[in-house]
């Protein structure tokens, strides 16, 4: 049987391995709680290590509204490598959802090719309400990143 060091060497291991097929960039795996017990399903031990990966971040802003809520950002470091390709709506719905600066339910009013080969959509965050917020988000397509969601002004 591993120790429960040779474990998570092993879980860490495999979660970079995980990670950097989706994350660039130098990665840390910083470990949390190990739990090792026994599976009355699986009828053997099981060994589960919770992690957190950290990556450095270039510059990236935040805008904040009145209340120091955060309304929208703009990543920078996401224009790298755009090149254009088509998304579907879900596609982009799924992409602003991990945001999590939207709220569920909202609508792609349009969208489109925009400068830089990013996909440009205008979100309406509540579509039944006859004044709703609009979003404007900017996509790279070949990455799948959100670079990014601005407030937009009512036209």
């Amino acid at each position: 049987m591993l120790s429960k060091e040779q474990l998570q060497d092993r879980s860490r291991e495999d979660c970079l391995r995980h990670a950097r097929q989706d994350l660039t960039g130098e990665l840390k795996v910083e470990l949390g709680q190990a739990d090792p017990h026994w599976s009355p399903v699986a009828l053997r031990e099981v060994f589960e290590q919770s992690m957190v990966i950290w990556r450095r971040i270039g510059r990236f802003e935040v805008l904040l509204d009145e209340d120091d809520v955060p309304v929208g950002f703009v990543d920078p470091d996401k224009w790298e490598d755009c090149r254009w390709r088509d998304l579907t709506e879900w596609d982009i719905r799924d992409l602003v959802g991990r945001t999590r600066l939207v709220r569920d339910g909202f609508a792609v009013r349009q969208a489109g090719r925009s400068r830089g080969d990013c996909l440009e959509a205008v979100l309406v965050e509540e579509p039944g309400d006859p004044n709703p917020k609009l979003l404007r988000v900017r996509i790279n397509p070949s990455r799948r990143a959100v670079i990014s969601l601005l407030p937009e002004q009512e036209a």
